[in-house]
């Protein structure tokens, strides 16, 4: 008689248990762990990436409407813009942030109009330049023309911001030319997409057209040193 109350009183311990258990095993239950999204924190680079973005919207009318966060190299676009090339445009310079992994772009935008006027179909062509973005990119491609190892580099200019793309010989130089179109008046972003060549040719080249200039620069002072030592020998 004994065992079979112990059988019923495990099976009723069971019973009554089995309530709790299956909360403690519902998906909600777990809020807060360290798998929930919304208690994980931005990295320092996040919040770098952050800041760069909110001033980009700040600064740039046609993507007032904007909103992002960023959260371990995830960046997440939300609100709305005028044209696709103008969402396509914001998820491009997301992507060429340092640290970023993925872009969840969900900007929203307008219903195309029935009858849309030449002036909208302009504005959803992608690559339309203003006056003052084609004078940005002249500017810089000339500027890059003069100096060696960024004659290759690409430049494209959308509402004040700056893509570079192609190959550039070293860090010194993609750095140089950074800073080359960051200097000009009407930037608003520079989005460098430039790699440093593999090619070793490629990376000789600005060697020895510094190597060139110093022999020229020498050999132009060989006279002013033939002088000099005429002078010294006559005063012997």
């Amino acid at each position: 008689m004994l065992p079979r109350v112990r059988a019923w009183h495990s099976i009723l311990v069971l019973v009554l248990a089995a309530p709790s258990m299956a909360q403690s095993q519902e998906p909600g239950a777990a809020e807060g762990s360290p798998s929930d999204p919304s208690t994980q924190e931005p990295t320092e680079q996040d919040r770098v990436n952050l800041a760069q973005l909110e001033a980009l919207m700040a600064n740039v009318e046609l993507f007032a409407q904007v909103e992002v966060s960023v959260v371990n190299g995830i960046v997440k676009l939300r609100g709305s813009v005028k044209t696709p090339s103008q969402k396509e445009e914001i998820g491009k310079i997301s992507r060429s942030l340092p640290g970023v992994v993925y872009v969840d772009n969900r900007i929203e935008l307008p219903p195309p109009p029935e009858e849309p006027s030449a002036e909208d179909e302009a504005e959803r062509t992608p690559g339309v330049l203003t006056v003052e973005d084609e004078q940005i990119t002249e500017k810089l491609r000339a500027s890059y023309a003069r100096i060696p190892g960024l004659g290759e580099v690409q430049v494209e200019v959308f509402a004040g911001i700056v893509h570079l793309r192609g190959e550039v010989p070293s860090g010194e130089a993609q750095e140089q030319a950074i800073t080359l179109a960051e200097k000009l008046d009407g930037v608003l972003f520079v989005s460098d997409e430039t790699k440093e060549t593999v090619n070793v040719i490629d990376r000789l080249i600005p060697s020895a057209d510094r190597l060139f200039e110093y022999a020229r620069d020498i050999v132009a002072a060989l006279p002013l040193v033939v002088v000099g030592v005429l002078i010294i020998i006559g005063f012997w």
